[in-house]
């Protein structure tokens, strides 16, 4: 089966990370694998360059307004590859893999892949908004819509997207990459400036208002006045206006100057996930499968989330749900979670990672659903 994968580009973002595990994980014995970019450099490419058995395309597209040549480009490659199947990445991606169906003599399934659980289009430009609305537009000539979370499946069916078939294949986690290592924890712990026996809880994502890092600055100037002794670190870079200084601002206004590490951006994520003990997602807006969850719960730490996409699939009996915006809550989850036996429940954590979102089940989920499409 020839399947052709079609993104804007390789950059380090999640869901690109996931489309490269998904191509490490289908069997190369029943899928020829094509990944098509629309432009060169992203982060991931030397990467996806080292899987055996996949063929790498970039389209070499200049910049948003080079239209007429990338799709001339588009089209040949596309013929070139002669997939029976075209497996969209996000927004622009799905709409092209839509309308190469009218122009491929062949004509093969198409596959949308929806990678959230909200679309808040007056959050983004005019071009993003109007691409939005021409993919639920375009959504009914697809075969299959694959969605990464249970939230984004029924987002979908709510605001009209017709497929013929509507699914959910959750992300898969990589858990040989992210495992407990106690020794990456106490070098990361070291480096952070934070003692061996404090309690670290920690939240992971960009800077952007939707993650509402000001809910988990107020609820850790709470908690340190019942443990002393906790530390918090916030990771992660971006930030529009003045956001980030706000932020820092607020946390020395709250008085955790010496409590609270700005650890700004990181690609090695799995040693910051093994210095925390706690790993917190605060956000105010609807995601779809979040990844900060699982990886974190993939290295052993338990966590505590906002009642937002699928994070009460993923947490299961392992974590928290708290309503967001809710301090007193957060803090009351928190307090919660740090008095229980942190082995077992360490160890709990991890196993349900293992058991539903590795790789190997987005592997097999996928396929599943591949292979279910009326003409296969």
């Amino acid at each position: 089966m020839r399947i052709c994968f079609l993104i804007r580009r390789l950059d380090r973002g999640g869901a690109e990370r996931q489309l490269l595990s998904l191509v490490k994980g289908l069997p190369k014995d029943r899928f020829n694998i094509t990944v098509m970019e629309f432009y060169d450099g992203g982060g991931l490419v030397p990467e996806l360059e080292n899987v055996p058995g996949v063929k790498r395309v970039c389209l070499k597209k200049g910049n948003r307004w080079h239209t007429l040549g990338f799709f001339r480009t588009f089209l040949r490659e596309m013929r070139a590859a002669d997939p029976d199947i075209i497996h969209g990445y996000l927004y622009v991606a799905n709409i092209l893999a839509v309308v190469a169906k009218f122009f491929l003599k062949r004509k093969p399934a198409i596959v949308m892949g929806f990678r959230s659980s909200n679309t808040h289009l007056e959050h983004y430009d005019w071009m993003a908004s109007c691409c939005a609305l021409l993919e639920r537009k375009l959504s009914r000539f697809s075969d299959l819509l694959i969605a990464n979370s249970n939230a984004g499946a029924e987002y979908c069916k709510a605001v009209g997207y017709s497929p013929k078939r509507i699914a959910v294949v959750s992300n898969g986690i990589d858990i040989e990459q992210f495992q407990p290592n106690a020794t990456v924890r106490a070098e990361t712990r070291r480096r952070w400036g934070v003692p061996d026996q404090s309690p670290l809880i920690g939240i992971v994502g960009r800077f952007d208002r939707k993650k509402n890092h000001a809910v988990f600055l107020r609820a850790a100037a709470v908690l340190a006045q019942e443990f002393p002794e906790a530390r918090f670190v916030g990771v992660g870079g971006g930030g529009r206006g003045n956001y980030p200084e706000e932020m820092r601002q607020l946390s020395r206004d709250l008085g955790l100057s010496e409590k609270m590490v700005w650890a700004g951006e990181t690609q090695d994520m799995n040693a910051v996930y093994n210095a925390l003990d706690l790993n917190t997602l605060c956000s105010n807006a609807a995601e779809g499968f979040p990844n900060v969850l699982a990886e974190a719960m993939a290295c052993g730490v338990p966590c505590v989330a906002t009642d937002t996409g699928d994070a009460r699939h993923i947490l299961g009996p392992t974590g928290i749900i708290v309503p967001e915006s809710k301090v007193e809550l957060l803090v009351t989850a928190w307090k919660t979670l740090l008095k229980q036996d942190p082995l077992p429940l360490r160890q709990q954590t991890r196993q349900r990672i293992v058991e539903n979102f590795s790789i190997q089940k987005l592997a097999e989920n996928t396929e599943h659903e591949l292979r279910d499409l009326s003409w296969a």
